[in-house]
């Protein structure tokens, strides 16, 4: 029975070493030419019904987003905002060649804020977790194939290059980051052009809270386990000796 115990109880441990909480998901909208709306449901991370705040300007509006409050996936209010330079919004559905993206998430994929190949942008969410760790998913798709677009996010750089799809694919149309959040609480990332102008679709954050190291689990565990041992062969041996 024991031994039944342990290998549960180590299973458990190895099985839970992250867990997830909070997803911020953020949908750039060109709203004159585009959807009015953002969209809404799973994308790389999420599930259906999932709420995405929108951010949406007129085409080619350069104008910054400061402090722009955010919410969670179920529409709830957070401490999250947003904060972006001059971005220039674009809804390829008023191009004819149409986007490269056809899947589920057409409507996030189909408008993007973009910027030259010689000006990249940093955008950041402040009124995180000081010095937690995020995972961030940064979706780039255009109306051009081959466009590619760098991400970099504290010092790491990952190139998004778009192709003809109607699947979300890492390093085709996002790129996937885990990472932590400055002491101020702050997480910054910065897109930029590959030799032609640069795409963000839009992004997700997802918190990751740390929970007992595996190992350190399984000997707490263990210790229990084998104290209750004990304590059952000690009264076995008294019941004996009565």
């Amino acid at each position: 029975m024991v031994r039944t115990l342990i290998v549960a109880v180590t299973l458990l441990a190895l099985s839970t070493d992250v867990q997830a909480d909070l997803i911020v998901s953020v949908d750039f909208n060109e709203i004159i030419f585009g959807p009015t709306t953002a969209y809404s449901g799973a994308a790389v991370l999420g599930a259906a019904g999932d709420t995405w705040k929108g951010v949406g300007k007129a085409f080619n509006d350069t104008s910054p987003v400061l402090n722009h409050p955010l919410v969670d996936s179920t529409g709830a209010t957070t401490s999250l905002t947003l904060s972006a330079p001059s971005l220039a919004f674009f809804d390829v559905g008023t191009n004819t060649t149409g986007p490269l993206y056809s899947g589920s998430a057409y409507e996030l994929m189909r408008d993007y804020v973009y910027a030259p190949a010689s000006a990249p942008q940093t955008l950041t969410v402040s009124g995180l977790t000081a010095g937690a760790d995020y995972r961030l998913v940064v979706y780039s798709s255009t109306n051009v194939a081959g466009r590619e677009t760098n991400f970099t996010v504290n010092g790491v750089t990952k190139t998004v290059s778009p192709i003809a799809t109607s699947n979300l694919i890492e390093f085709v149309n996002y790129a996937d980051f885990t990472t932590a959040a400055d002491g101020s609480g702050q997480l910054s990332f910065t897109f930029t052009g590959n030799g032609s102008e640069s795409a963000l679709n839009g992004f997700q954050i997802q918190s990751v809270a740390a929970v007992p190291e595996p190992s350190s689990l399984v000997m707490f565990s263990l210790f229990g386990l084998c104290g209750a041992g004990l304590r059952r062969r000690r009264q076995c041996h008294a019941t004996i000796s009565q």
